[in-house]
């Protein structure tokens, strides 16, 4: 199984060999790590001079296309089904992810 490199990638699982650019970009602030062979793409921090995690669509959407690049099945919560198909109108404010399978493919 090949993974994309992090340059090309919001998030890029890298598990099994990296060309060497993760180090050398996350020394850059250009990346973070989230775990475990996985890296996001960062920007500094106007603040704290730090990076910071880049994604479109927050940590919950960085999280979830982690765990897709890693082979890990996931699924919405019930709430958050029930808010997208409109049988209500509490908005799930908390990132969470339901993982369906224990096994991943590595």
């Amino acid at each position: 199984m090949t993974y994309s490199c992090p340059v090309n990638s919001a998030i890029s699982a890298a598990r099994i060999r990296c060309c060497g650019c993760c180090a050398a970009w996350s020394a850059k602030k250009r990346l973070v790590r989230l775990g475990y062979g996985v890296y996001g793409r960062a920007v500094v921090s106007r603040l704290s001079g730090e990076p910071l995690l880049y994604s479109p669509n927050g940590f919950l959407g960085a999280a979830r296309q982690a765990l897709t690049k890693l082979g890990v099945m996931w699924e919405p919560t019930e709430a958050e089904r029930a808010y997208n198909e409109g049988r209500s109108t509490q908005v799930p404010v908390n990132p969470v992810v339901r993982v369906r399978a224990a096994s991943h493919g590595g």
